[in-house]
């Protein structure tokens, strides 16, 4: 009864919330998706997904990281995790359902797998970060993997300890997928300081040099951006970088609890008080 209920609920708040869909001409929302494929021929599931926001008219760029077992309506499917959604119907089910179950609009997307990531934190020469040594043990240990799947020797680019430390694509990736120190809430902060550093590294090209990184990364990366808006962006990546930045995760602090869905552990979460808070920082109304 308790699922049936839950299943109800999701139904019709996504009934409701996607006939009310909020929208701004000087707001742009991206969704990242980072996914989990371990080949170029598999879809797999979306291991991450962050919400960037810009709005042109309060100066306010927004990071919002959704959890992936957030338990909610897919579209055309069945309540499930939102993660999901993504190996259901790819980037366009998986904007869908977020803009339709969160009512706020969707513009565009970008998608890369464990593959284009690397190569993409490569192309910006590697990224800072402070890393701890229970974190520099897990880098080591997902290494082993990454090693293998990419055909390098096996024990390549080993982190001798944790510190200020310089990563390049492999440990990045490495990094970034880090789940067992904090949960997931921690794994998506991660993820949003490496998204952060490879910002700061494109507001700092030369125009010369963001050409040829658009040319070297684009053919990596999924997207229904056009060259021409992913050029403006990165051109106005040193404006953005100037306004006022806000990052979080959805579900927020205290809007969530854990239960058992099918043998899966998901989260549900209050999405009245979720759904006013993205609302609110996106649209300032």
């Amino acid at each position: 009864n308790t699922l049936n209920d839950a299943n109800q609920s999701n139904l019709n708040h996504y009934n409701t919330m996607s006939l009310d869909i909020m929208r701004d001409p000087n707001v742009l929302n991206v969704l990242l998706i980072g996914t989990d494929a371990r080949s170029t021929s598999e879809r797999g599931r979306s291991d991450s997904m962050i919400l960037v926001s810009i709005n042109k008219q309060t100066k306010k760029l927004l990071m919002f990281s959704f959890l992936r077992d957030i338990y909610l309506y897919i579209p055309g499917v069945e309540s499930t995790r939102l993660n999901h959604s993504y190996a259901y119907g790819g980037p366009e089910l998986t904007m869908k359902t977020i803009e339709q179950n969160f009512g706020i609009e969707i513009n565009k997307y970008v998608q890369v797998n464990f593959y284009s990531f690397i190569e993409v934190i490569d192309a910006v020469g590697g990224i800072d970060l402070t890393v701890t040594d229970d974190e520099a043990k897990l880098i080591n240990d997902y290494l082993g993997e990454i090693n293998k799947l990419v055909g390098d020797k096996k024990g390549s680019d080993r982190l001798k300890g944790g510190g200020n430390l310089h990563l390049n694509g492999k440990q990045a990736l490495c990094y970034a997928r880090i789940r067992y120190i904090g949960t997931d809430f921690a794994r998506t902060r991660r993820q949003r300081d490496v998204l952060n550093q490879v910002l700061e590294k494109v507001r700092n090209m030369e125009l010369g040099e963001l050409s040829g990184f658009l040319d070297e990364t684009l053919p990596l990366i999924t997207t229904n951006l056009t060259q021409s808006e992913i050029f403006s962006l990165l051109v106005n990546a040193n404006e953005y970088s100037n306004y006022t930045r806000v990052a979080d995760s959805i579900p927020l602090n205290q809007t969530y609890y854990f239960m058992t869905v099918r043998g899966m552990s998901v989260i549900g979460i209050d999405f009245d008080a979720n759904v006013n808070v993205l609302r609110k920082e996106i649209y300032n109304r």
